[in-house]
């Protein structure tokens, strides 16, 4: 079989038979440099890893077994390295791709390569100079384009990260992902609407349109008090932010109702994947699985209610949902604004969320309100006590969400708290924080402002354990929220903690969901309506220590006691939300597939 022949049954996914017809072939490098391809794309990522190990000694001790050239050599490395970056061997990658640059320096892609491998490594400004380099050499390249605008969004650019995005789908515009990409980020921009998020949406929605159509289902027993099967779809049923919303949900709901298949996206698997997996009936992990068949396996396993968790953001399976794979299809936490699909029937908000009637419109999915609220939370089994450390002299202010949520209208709001509280500081903690661009945005933005940056204390370190960053919220009195794109864990984070958050509310989905937690703790005074509010909040909060501290001792058991942390009516409510969908579609799609099918019978007869 030609080597292109192999190439497009590679594309495809078919890879047994890549692996048959390879070996018919010599040994070569390219030979091995398309069985590691194949590893990697299968998903086999520790036979990759082995493999790309041994690959690198031979050449090394240059004991291949076989002749090659040093383009085919090169090649080879380039895929070792990428193997490595992906495996959590940077520094080996790094190595890798600086050796090859050093020798061509004058090719674009080995830059944009070199840039993958110190991202990976946490090296941000390394990399934004390597893919400066890559688009000096090719600045065409939609690809080196986007790798760009998504350092650019994590560290507190996303403007410029928005317009990288807009660059790479003007260059690229028959790729779907870019049109995604600014879809998922418009929310954190300042002057984003509901009614510009959805054209976005929509837009990307009909750039699937070529995909395979809706599969019929069939076989459906049409009984609305029947046990349900209920998939959930997702690449973060893991150690992720989401897991701390995913176990409530499964732990609440009945399972003498509910019947549970996880379908895991993404191929780490962790502790925290084997938690969730012993709280379902079932879980398969479909991380290297196409969405065609895994919506074939999706329908062999007879689910009633589809249920993607990932809305628009990275790693997402959004576009299987772009065809009928159950009867119901449903969007639930990870979406923070539309779809844009027409076979996503429902979205499970609140009505602080998403109030009735004020933006409707512009979802293409019908709005389900949860009357107690869309999200409940599990904090870790573990966690430091509420102890915090005293300082007399200052105000402490905090946040430690992401640098991609640090929008102008954010750096607006701690500015003005900042001012309203003369002897103040604010203490940013994040580990892509690591980024100097990053640091020295933030800084400068709020010098522009007015705010010394000696009154800002940037933690920056990596990752750090779990139990060591919970504690950290015992150093700042009062926690600023960001804004339009709220924090959501950090959120539950510092009030498990002690912290209570001050927020600013707005008019999209994702600018509520701070505000939605508060008022559901009685807290409405930290969900305000304006920048001036927020900073009188701030200065009312820092002029009264004594309810300060009685509010931080009470914090952990005002949340433990509420809706957000109870499981079980959770659960109920979530449960008799999607039992009614199921009712809903029993009494109108349901009957009017039947008419059609009848229609359809009559015809052909």
């Amino acid at each position: 079989m030609e080597r292109k022949k192999i190439e497009e049954h590679l594309k495809n996914g078919e890879y047994s038979t890549v692996f048959s017809e390879l070996k018919k072939h010599d040994a070569s490098a390219w030979r091995d440099t398309t069985e590691l391809r194949c590893l990697r794309s299968k998903g086999s990522a520790k036979h990759a890893l082995l493999f790309a190990q041994k690959l690198l000694e031979q050449l090394q001790k240059k004991t291949s077994p076989y002749g090659t050239t040093l383009s085919e050599r090169n090649h080879l490395r380039r895929y070792i390295a990428l193997v490595f970056a992906e495996q959590g061997q940077a520094s080996k990658a790094i190595e890798l791709m600086k050796s090859l640059l050093d020798a061509s320096p004058g090719i674009a892609a080995l830059h944009r390569e070199y840039a993958f491998a110190l991202t990976t490594n946490g090296q941000f400004d390394l990399a934004e100079q390597q893919l400066k380099l890559a688009l000096m050499l090719h600045p065409s390249h939609a690809s080196t384009q986007a790798q760009l605008a998504r350092l650019y969004c994590r560290s507190a650019r996303v403007k410029a990260g928005y317009d990288g995005y807009q660059r790479a789908a003007t260059l690229d515009p028959g790729n779907s992902n870019y049109i995604q990409q600014l879809v998922h980020w418009s929310n954190y921009l300042t002057h984003t609407t509901h009614q510009s998020n959805f054209q976005l949406a929509k837009c990307w929605s009909s750039s699937l349109a070529h995909q395979s159509s809706p599969p019929c289902l069939k076989d459906i027993e049409k009984n609305p008090d029947r046990p349900l099967k209920i998939g959930l779809v997702s690449g973060n049923m893991r150690a992720h932010a989401s897991s701390f919303f995913i176990k409530p949900l499964l732990r609440g709901l009945d399972a003498n109702d509910f019947s549970v298949t996880a379908y895991h996206t993404d191929p780490r698997v962790d502790a925290v994947s084997k938690q969730i997996s012993n709280l379902t009936a079932a879980w398969l992990n479909c991380a290297q699985m196409s969405d065609d068949k895994l919506s074939e396996r999706i329908i062999s396993d007879k689910i009633d209610i589809l249920i993607e968790l990932d809305g628009h953001s990275k790693g997402n399976r959004l576009a299987l949902f772009n065809r009928r794979n159950a009867p119901i299809q449903i969007s639930w936490l990870g979406g923070v604004s539309t779809s844009g699909l027409e076979h996503i029937d429902c979205r499970i908000t609140d009505r602080s969320l998403d109030p009735i009637g004020l933006d409707d419109a512009f979802y293409s999915e019908s709005l389900v309100r949860l009357q107690n609220g869309a999200l409940c939370y599990e904090p870790l089994s573990k966690t430091p006590d509420v102890n915090p450390i005293e300082s007399k002299n200052i105000f402490r202010f905090g946040s430690f969400n992401s640098p991609e949520k640090i929008s102008t209208l954010t750096l607006d709001c701690w500015a003005a708290a900042l001012h309203a509280v003369k002897n103040s500081a604010l203490m940013l903690k994040h580990k892509q924080l690591q980024s100097k661009q990053a640091q020295e945005h933030i800084l400068q933005a709020l010098a522009d402002r007015g705010i010394d940056s000696k009154r800002v204390k940037i933690h920056s370190s990596k990752q750090t354990a779990i139990d060591e960053h919970l504690n950290s919220y015992n150093q700042i009195d009062l926690a600023l929220d960001t804004s339009p794109f709220n924090g959501r864990t950090t959120t539950f984070e510092a009030l498990w903690m002690g912290v209570p958050v001050l927020s600013l509310s707005g008019h999209t989905h994702c600018s509520r969901v701070t505000s939605s937690i508060l008022k559901q703790l009685n807290l409405t005074d930290f969900a305000t309506e304006s920048i001036h509010e927020f900073a009188n909040q701030a200065q009312r909060v820092a002029n009264d220590r004594t309810s300060l501290v009685d509010l931080k001792t009470k914090l952990r058991s005002k949340l433990s006691n509420s809706n957000l942390l109870n499981s079980n009516q959770f659960g109920r409510d979530f449960g008799y939300a999607i039992r009614e969908q199921w009712r809903q579609w029993l009494s109108t799609k349901s009957s009017q597939t039947v008419i059609n099918n009848d229609i359809q019978a009559s015809v052909v007869k």
